[in-house]
This record gives C-alpha cells, sequence and structure tokens, in this order.
C-alpha cells in the first residue's frame, strides 16, 4: 500500500523575502488503497455470489476501517464482472472461426472443440469463415466478456449497489458459452483499464485446419477501473473454472498485473488445483495448462497475493475476502525503496531495488541494468535467490562479543558468543530456557539452515534466508567520491591526502549495504549479488519473551518484531581505531524501530571480510545502555569532521528514551565520535557529546529525528544543525567553535515551532536565502514537511497537515503568525 501519511517532500523553494512561507496540506495523503472484487458471473456462482452480496455491508464496514486491520487507510472500491472469453461472442455469429483450445470433457465439446480432422465440431467448414472483425464487432465482443458495474468509489451505497448487478448468467454476457470462463482476460483488463490483448499468435500449428486462425483478435473492452496513481492496488478475484488461455496467457496477465502494480488476492470454490487454480493434465486441457501449480496459484503468487482454496458459506466468506484484502494491502506496499549505483545516469548504470513478501516476511535486493533513456532493463541478480544457495559456512557474520574482558567483534558462530548470548538462542517461545543443542540449530538457522523449518525443531518456516528489507535503503559503496580536501580545516595532507586514499581504492569492490527484520546488516556484492557480510547488532540479543533473536525462530512470529529497519550511512573519516589513524569507509547502522542503538563497522576492504577479522571489521556499539537519552534509532546519522578536528556521527536521540533525570524525555542532539568507544567504554564529554533542548519530559517524552548538516565557510566542517522534533519544534543548533564545550542551541528557544505541534520528523532540506546576509546572517532557507509514521496507529492521524519554509535571519521564536502566507497552482489548464 502506498503510505506517505501526512509529509509532504518537495525540493528547495524560492520565495519572497520574508521570514518563510507555510504551505496547509488540510487532508494531506493518507495511506491509500484500491480494492476491486471480480466476479465470475456464470451460472455455477449463485452460491459465492448470494454469500457476498448479502454481507456486503459487514465487509465494506470493515475494511472501512471497522476491523483494525484497515484503520487509516483511505479504502476506495470497484466491482467488476466477467462471463466467457471475448472470442465466445465474436464467433457465436458469422465469424467462427476454430479454437485451438481443445476441450477434454464430453459435456462441453458440443461448443467450441475442433475436431480430429481440424474443422470446427459443430458447424460445417463452409461456416468457418477467416474475414477479419471490425473494431466495434471486437469491442463489443470484449464487453461481453468483461464488464466494470462501479468504478472505484468511496461510497459503500455504491459498492453495494455495483455488486447488487452480480446474478448467475445475468447479462451482458450470460453464462457464456464453455466450461472455462474469461478469468484472465477480467484480470487483464482491470489492470490496463481495459486497453488491448497483445493480439499474438499462441495457438499451437495445426497443419490440417485451414480455417483455423489466431484466437487473440486483439480485444479491448476501454472499460477503465481508475485506479489512483498513488494506492495500493487490490484484486479480490471470485471464480470457480479455469480460465481461457488463448486470448490472454500466463504471461500476459501477469506482465499486466505486475507492471501496473496490482495485488491479486484468489477466492477459489474449488480446491486446490481446481476452480480457477486448474492445473489439469488431461490431453492438452480446455484451460491449457499442464502442471501444478496451477492458474490461480501462479498469478497470485507473482503478484504477491494470496488463494484461498474451498471458500463456501457466510462465515468462510467474509474471512476469506477480509483476509485477502488485509494481505494485499500489506503486500501493495512491498517495493521499499530504489537506490542506484551512481549519483548520475551513465551507460552501465544499476538500480537496486529492496523489497518485502507481506506473507511470509521474507525480503529480497535486486539489481537491474539501467537503459538509455532510463527505463529499466534486465534484472542482473536476487539477493535473496544468491543467499539461499549460499552455503551457511560460507557466511561471513559477525557480532559484538566479549573477548577476555575486551568489548570487540566476534563472528557469529556458538562457541565465539557470551553465555547471555547463547541464552537468548537457548530461549523456547513460551520463555523457557532450552538446552544448548536448541541454542546451536537456532543459531545454525539464523545463518541460513533451513533443516529444521517445519520439521525437526518445528522453526518458522521461511520464504527465504534474506528477512524482510521494510524500512532500510539499500547503499551502494564503491569507489572513494566524496569532495575532501587534501588539507585545511583538519583534513590531513601529504601523504595522508584524501586524494591518494581515493586513488589507491579506486578499484576496490562494490558492495550494497542495507539493514533487513532477519536481524542483520547486510553487505552484497554489487557485481554479483552474493552476500560478503553481514552483521548481528550485540545490543538486540534478549531472553525476553517476544524478542531477541529466538524470537525469529518462532512459528508464531509477525512483523511486531524489527531489527537492523534502519538504512545505514557510509562516509570515508580520517580516524585511529585500535589502529593508527588512517583514511577509512566507515559504516554507522541503526535500527529504526527495531532497537535503541547504533553501530560502526570499517567497510573500507571488502576483501578482508572473514571471520578472522571480525576485531578490525566491527568498531563499536553505542546503545540505550551507554546513554539512556537515546530512544529508537529512526533519526539517521550524518558522519562529519567536527571543528575540534575530530569525526563524528551526529544524530537526533529519536523516540522513546529511558532517561529519568531532568532532560529524561527532552529531544536531544548527539554527536558520537567515531573514534570514541572503541574500548567499548563511553564516557560523555570524551567520547560522545549530546545537546539536550529542553522540551520534552519523563511524563511528556520527546524525539529529536534526522538532522540536516550545513558547513558555512566551505571549509568542509560542519557549522550548523537543522533538526525537527516530536512536538512540532524545529532547532537550530551552534557547531562552529573549536571548543566543543561551546555547541550548543544557537537560540535559547526553537527557531520555529509548527501549528499546534505538527511533527517533525523528516530531514530539513537547507539553501542559501536569496538575499545579501548582511546583517541577516546565517540567512539561510530550511524547508520540511510535517507529520509522522512511525508505526501502525500513525495511520488513523487525521490531522491537518503543512509543508514550510524557514528563514534563519537570526531571529528564533517564528511561529506560523509571522509567515508569508503561498499558493501553489497545478500546472494545468483544466485544473487550477
Amino acid at each position: 500500500m502506498r503510505c506517505v501519511p501526512f509529509v509532504l517532500l518537495l525540493g528547495a523553494l524560492w520565495g519572497a523575502p520574508s521570514v518563510g512561507l507555510a504551505q496547509s496540506v488540510s487532508d494531506a495523503g493518507a495511506c491509500r488503497a484500491d480494492v476491486v472484487f471480480l466476479m465470475d458471473n456464470t451460472g455455477s456462482m449463485g452460491g459465492p455470489i448470494n454469500s457476498t452480496k448479502r454481507n456486503a455491508r459487514t465487509i465494506l464496514d470493515a475494511i472501512s476501517g471497522g476491523d483494525p486491520r484497515f484503520a487509516g487507510i483511505d479504502t476506495r472500491y470497484g466491482v467488476a464482472t466477467y462471463w466467457g472469453d471475448p472470442r465466445e461472442y465474436l464467433t457465436n455469429s458469422s465469424f467462427w472461426f476454430c479454437h485451438r483450445d481443445t476441450c477434454p470433457y464430453s459435456w462441453c465439446n458440443r461448443y467450441i472443440c475442433e475436431n480430429p480432422y481440424g474443422i470446427c465440431a459443430r458447424y460445417l467448414p463452409s461456416q468457418c469463415v477467416s474475414r477479419e472483425p471490425t473494431e466495434a464487432q471486437k469491442t463489443a465482443a470484449a464487453r461481453k466478456a468483461f464488464r466494470i458495474n462501479q468504478p472505484l468509489t468511496d461510497s459503500k451505497l455504491q459498492t453495494q449497489r455495483g455488486m447488487n448487478e452480480w446474478r448467475p448468467c445475468s447479462s451482458p454476457g450470460g453464462c457464456g458459452g464453455d466450461w472455462a470462463e474469461a478469468n484472465f482476460f477480467g484480470l487483464h483488463q482491470l489492470a490496463t483499464g481495459g486497453q488491448s490483448t497483445d493480439g499474438l499468435c499462441i495457438d499451437p500449428p495445426y497443419p490440417r485446419a485451414p480455417y483455423a486462425e489466431c484466437a487473440d483478435k486483439g480485444f479491448a473492452s476501454g472499460y477503465d477501473i481508475k485506479w489512483r496513481e498513488d494506492s495500493g492496488r487490490i484484486v479480490v478475484w471470485f471464480g470457480d473454472a479455469c480460465s481461457w488461455t488463448r486470448t490472454v496467457d500466463k504471461t500476459e496477465v501477469i506482465r499486466a498485473l505486475q507492471a501496473n502494480n496490482v495485488v491479486v488476492a484468489g477466492i477459489n470454490s474449488g480446491r486446490s488445483g481446481r476452480g480457477i487454480d486448474h492445473f489439469s493434465d488431461v490431453g492438452i486441457g480446455s484451460c491449457m495448462w499442464g502442471a501444478d501449480p496451477g492458474q490461480a496459484a501462479s498469478v497470485t503468487e507473482a503478484t504477491g497475493g494470496s488463494l484461498t482454496n474451498q471458500v463456501s458459506g457466510t462465515a468462510a466468506t467474509i474471512n476469506a475476502i477480509l483476509d485477502a484484502v488485509a494481505g494485499g494491502m500489506a503486500q501493495a506496499g512491498s517495493a521499499a525503496a530504489v537506490s542506484f549505483d551512481t549519483p548520475s545516469f551513465t551507460e552501465n548504470t544499476r538500480l537496486y531495488q529492496t523489497l518485502f513478501n507481506a506473507k511470509d516476511w521474507s525480503g529480497d535486493v535486486i539489481a537491474y541494468e539501467l537503459k538509455d533513456d532510463a527505463s529499466i532493463g534486465n534484472k542482473v541478480w536476487s539477493a535473496a535467490d544468491k543467499l539461499n544457495r549460499k552455503g551457511t559456512g560460507a557466511r561471513t557474520i559477525y557480532t559484538l562479543g566479549n573477548q577476555r574482558g575486551e568489548i570487540v567483534g566476534v563472528p557469529f558462530i556458538w562457541g565465539q558468543l557470551t553465555g547471555a548470548q547463547q541464552n537468548d538462542l537457548r530461549t523456547e517461545p513460551n520463555g523457557a530456557l532450552g538446552n544448548v543443542s536448541k541454542g546451536a540449530t537456532r543459531l545454525e538457522y539464523l545463518r541460513g539452515n533451513r533443516a529444521h523449518e517445519g520439521k525437526g525443531f518445528g522453526y518458522r518456516v521461511r520464504g527465504s534466508v534474506l528477512g524482510d528489507i521494510w524500512h532500510s535503503r539499500a547503499v551502494y559503496v564503491g569507489a572513494p567520491q566524496q569532495p575532501w580536501p587534501d588539507s585545511g580545516g583538519g583534513f590531513p595532507s601529504d601523504k595522508n591526502r584524501y586524494s591518494n586514499f581515493a586513488r589507491d581504492q579506486k578499484s576496490r569492490a562494490p558492495v550494497v549495504y542495507v539493514g533487513s527484520n532477519d536481524g542483520f546488516l547486510h553487505g552484497f556484492d554489487a557485481d554479483t549479488g552474493d552476500e560478503v557480510i553481514a552483521y548481528a547488532p550485540g545490543n538486540l540479543f534478549s531472553t525476553t519473551v517476544n524478542a531477541g533473536y529466538h524470537r525469529l525462530t518462532d512459528p508464531n512470529f509477525n512483523h511486531n518484531n524489527l531489527y537492523v529497519d534502519g538504512t545505514p550511512t557510509v562516509s570515508d573519516a580520517f580516524i585511529a581505531t585500535r589502529t593508527p589513524a588512517q583514511w577509512r569507509t566507515v559504516l554507522v547502522g541503526i535500527k529504526g524501530g527495531g532497537g535503541r542503538g547504533l553501530f560502526a563497522l570499517d567497510v573500507t576492504n571488502p576483501k578482508i571480510f572473514r571471520n578472522s577479522s571480525a576485531k578490525d571489521v566491527v568498531l563499536w556499539e553505542f546503545t540505550n545502555q551507554h546513554d539512556p537519552h537515546l530512544g529508537y534509532t529512526f533519526s539517521e546519522p550524518t558522519i562529519v569532521l567536527m571543528n575540534n578536528g575530530r569525526w563524528a556521527a551526529i544524530t537526533g536521540n529519536g523516540l522513546n528514551d529511558t532517561a529519568t533525570d531532568r532532560t529524561g524525555g527532552q529531544s536531544q542532539l548527539f554527536i558520537i565520535y567515531l573514534d570514541g568507544g572503541i574500548d567499548g567504554v563511553w564516557t560523555e564529554g570524551k567520547d560522545y557529546l549530546r545537546i539536550p533542548t529542553g522540551v520534552g519530559s519523563v511524563s511528556d517524552r520527546n524525539g529529536l529525528f534526522t538532522p540536516a548538516i550545513i558547513d558555512l565557510d566551505g571549509n568542509g566542517t560542519a557549522d550548523r544543525v537543522y533538526a525537527g522534533d516530536l512536538k512540532g519544534h524545529l532547532w537550530a543548533f551552534d557547531i562552529t567553535n573549536a571548543d566543543q564545550n561551546s555547541w550548543q542551541n544557537a537560540y535559547a528557544a526553537p527557531l520555529f515551532s509548527t501549528k499546534a505541534g505538527q511533527p517533525i520528523t523528516v530531514k530539513p532540506i537547507v539553501t542559501r536565502h536569496p538575499t545579501g546576509a548582511l546583517g541577516n546572517e546565517p540567512n539561510l532557507m530550511i524547508y520540511f514537511g510535517t507529520g509522522r509514521f512511525l508505526n501502525d496507529a500513525d495511520k488513523t492521524l487525521k490531522t491537518g497537515q503543512s509543508f514550510y519554509g524557514i528563514w534563519d535571519s537570526a531571529k528564533a521564536r517564528l511561529t506560523r503568525a509571522d509567515l508569508a502566507a503561498q499558493n501553489f497552482y497545478l500546472n494545468d489548464d483544466a485544473k487550477r
């Protein structure tokens, strides 16, 4: 489902030289879903039709928010119907031609099956004419095969009226003329908005059939359901018979559905392998299939939907429909993000797409080639496919451990874990501590061993070894390309110049890094898709019921458990670790809603990723256990050089900190030194700093989100920070001084406060103001949208949100009353 609730993100806007601008979004975009009910209206469908119509109000009320699974979702409904194939209605008159579907059922031979001599069985050879029908005749035939009873609407009454048109054998197509129906044609027409079938001849050659011709005439109904551009699209498909495949075959219907992002959920009156899931291997078969999986299973699997078989009766019908829609809505939002291997399109640019499957919470990273016109080309690799085939012993996985009292990176293998970590893996779903054997087997499960999925110890059956990738974007790391200077501002010179480092690393193997809710940060070879590294954050170990790594093996696991659910940040920095200072490529990972902590890895040289290098690759973890003012790390860090000459990751404290002192619950800025905490000890003022804002309390907790970092004088060091908080305040922080003790809030109050506490949970965009800076320093424009979408409960927020542009001219305590209102118009002559 397309969920962008209440947050409007725009690029930089230049306005008049006023204090700022405000653009109201009175009904800003909620999670949107378009649900279409597609019914087989032929004679045998009386039971499903009547049951659905009779309970329509119950079903629609539930999907409209009565069922908590759908709360806060802006849903529209459509109703459609299908009968027999278009060519049935075309060929029942003078355009009869020999169809190539052979019917294996004796009772339907009287309709359209050709005899062994290649002649239409019911008609004389002289009646098998071959002249081409007109476009009008083809359209008329298509409209007898498929019809939209109700285009998408938010009216439940209109939806019910559309459903009331459902009657077995009802017009315009009647019962059809055969056993197979226009299932695929109906799905194709919904997906494409009534556009033409491809017209490709898929009939096998029958030399003895002189009158036979291509069955697909390029049929188009012209009926458009009117999908919304920014919605999740779900078709609930009802039926009890298989589909003709000579007009639209499996390849064409799946291609149309996938191209238009439509998820199909099947409600089959028959059992698996029968009804709409037909896979008869009797002769050729009127459905032209031949093997498992059947028709419906193939379509629903390809689109990420579900298939429920043998549905009958009121309760079963209602439950099947609601479960199908809920699963479809979840899957409709499964394409998480895309990344590129270069900031500009070149001849060999690749796109990396992250995905999740909401049915089994598996995930994937897929690499595609981009064509010269920027359209998507061939798939190059699938990380999930690669990882499923990788041996567990061949994987390099690290975690944070304790070796003889030293907090260091260790291989993720049983003998290297601490007793507390082992106890997590020994913990049973009921909280009891199991034996060592089960704990070691759980670890092997996490490493990819699937021997105990659904058998043996009965661990959770996974769709793939790679877990769902939900809120994390893939980050491509190739040759060093950052704009760091070779001297000045604290940057090293001579032999330690950044240009030397970039030259030495120009040929290093590119890696794509991404966080996953299987418990790991993963790194995949960007060229091949093979996993080269994984990291299991140490602070996610827990023996608590419904937490920790043991939870991932529970057959009752659900997606309430998140793990590495944030996007990593990667930058080159000149730091010392356990070895002397040098340029390194540092990855700082976060967990989003999965945990209160960050971790840092040295990913300079992927060639050293092996078990023996754990101590060198893993730098540190900084968690809520080190400072309780750190909450869930929804704030993405930025790696910068500070004016005191030290490199740091700057981030907000996120949500739900646990501190209970006088600054507990306040939104706070964290400055975490990359060379701090190497020894596992974090000392405030030495290894990290935090700057509280003064807003928030233990009883009413606030939180600071992703900051924007500004270099005011162009020397490469960070000078100013802008970040928003949950209570709707925009903060400015001054970090220009070389003395870290002077870093503070730029003003004694927020720079700006939104209307009625509209939350600011996105990274602001900062540009120069077009006027001169004299007397207006720092003379910057800060742009941001308001709103929040951090958990399912946020879908129900209905308050209006806004897009703001704030001028920082050294005047604080600004409110909406200080802003200049702006009007924006669509560039559309028909609507302004």
